[in-house]
């Protein structure tokens, strides 16, 4: 089992305490998983500056949680308190469905240690675990076909395993959260949610993708699509607007080939093509009046006056048009089309999971996927280019396979 804890536990009386462990790593989790949500809801990027931010939070732990735990809990808790790990909340939680729940938060003496990946020994169960779904958006058939394969993909839980994960972690841009995620994963608490814009998330959206390519499928790697220059894309297909046709297919060309980016590279004074894809991304979501005084914006508009134009009049009355259109058209896209089509020529067997504009599956579906995908583009006119994800760092080699029922069922396991 993987759990995420401070540093210095290593040091302190529980140690070797198991249950403790699970019970601290618990609480951590949690409060990162709070603050996640918090940053989301609020438009905020990346980690927060300060760590009490975190772990001021209180992490609600109900009785049946611990008591999933192997282990005498009470007296874990006892241990975690009496030895000044973590402070107890003397109010219990109010809110619906969660009456009588104790919360908990890492102890003020722990907040700036450095948290760490770790492995617990123990018999691994695969046992399916209920789905807290959730979100503001409608779940359809294609969501519930998603939900139905969350289990069959996992993380390696041995130590080399562990010690690589802990080196993505800690190139990501808040590796706190994403040592949080693989603990959450690792730990198979299932959540599942639709968003007001019918986008799909899960434990796995969560991991960066350097993780997400570590996951397997019964000892097989995967494999991800992606379309390069995707909301870019989405803009060449908007219903309104005239342009003209010569701007039209220069776009399309470019968004097809995958080069947009570069194109507009050579006409501002970005250093990098990342750094043009995170301006303009940032162009399509800003207000009307920043979005003018963006770098990006000038040399987009110079190149794509049509479509500069067309980002305007979308902007007009309200600026979150352009995100209501973006994203609710990679939903519909990616949801009402490629994975519903896709789990139809598969006759359901094809494990798969998506992280928005990506989806993953095992190598041996790879080609039925990609083919979906690209027949998906050409009846929708969708000038982008089908790339295959990779990593960029050294692949981990597993040396245990896990089955569950559900790939038992499937036969993924034999």
């Amino acid at each position: 089992m993987i759990v995420v804890l401070p540093e210095s536990v290593s040091q302190t009386p529980v140690a070797n305490n198991k249950t403790a462990l699970k019970i601290l790593s618990r609480i951590v989790t949690g409060q990162i998983e709070i603050c996640r949500r918090y940053r989301m809801d609020k438009g905020l990027k990346g980690g927060p500056r300060s760590r009490g931010a975190i772990f001021k939070q209180w992490a609600n732990i109900h009785s049946r949680e611990l008591k999933s735990m192997d282990g005498a809990y009470a007296d874990a808790l006892k241990e975690l308190l009496t030895h000044g790990l973590i402070a107890e909340n003397p109010h219990y939680s109010n809110r619906l469905g969660e009456e009588f729940t104790k919360s908990y938060r890492l102890h003020k003496d722990l907040w700036d240690d450095e948290l760490r990946l770790s492995t617990i020994k123990q018999r691994r169960s695969m046992k399916r675990r209920t789905i807290v779904r959730g979100g503001k958006g409608v779940f359809t058939s294609s969501h519930r076909l998603a939900e139905e394969f969350l289990d069959v993909f996992y993380l390696p839980d041995d130590v080399g395993a562990v010690s690589h994960y802990e080196d993505i972690c800690k190139a990501a841009k808040w590796p706190d959260q994403q040592r949080a995620a693989v603990a959450v994963l690792n730990d198979r608490r299932w959540w599942s949610s639709v968003d007001e814009y019918g986008r799909y998330h899960t434990p796995l959206t969560n991991l960066n993708k350097e993780l997400r390519l570590s996951l397997l499928c019964s000892g097989k790697r995967i494999v991800g699509f992606d379309f390069a220059n995707f909301q870019p894309a989405l803009l060449a297909i908007h219903p309104a607007g005239v342009i003209p046709e010569d701007e039209r297919d220069r776009y399309a060309t470019l968004c097809r080939t995958g080069w947009l980016y570069e194109a507009i590279l050579k006409e501002s004074k970005y250093a990098t093509r990342n750094a043009v894809k995170k301006a303009l991304l940032k162009m399509l979501n800003d207000k009307l009046s920043p979005m003018r005084k963006i770098e990006v914006w000038g040399a987009f508009s110079k190149m794509f006056p049509g479509y500069a134009k067309l980002i305007e009049e979308i902007k007009q009355t309200d600026h979150t048009n352009m995100a209501n259109y973006l994203q609710k058209t990679e939903a519909t896209i990616m949801f009402g089309e490629i994975v519903d089509q896709f789990c139809k020529r598969a006759y359901n067997h094809a494990p798969f999971f998506t992280c928005h504009d990506c989806v993953y599956t095992t190598k041996e579906w790879a080609d039925q996927l990609k083919r979906v995908m690209a027949d998906v583009t050409t009846t929708w006119r969708i000038p982008a280019k089908i790339k295959q994800e990779t990593t960029t760092n050294q692949a981990y080699s597993p040396t245990t396979t896990y089955v569950t029922t559900k790939q038992m069922v499937l036969g993924l396991g034999v």
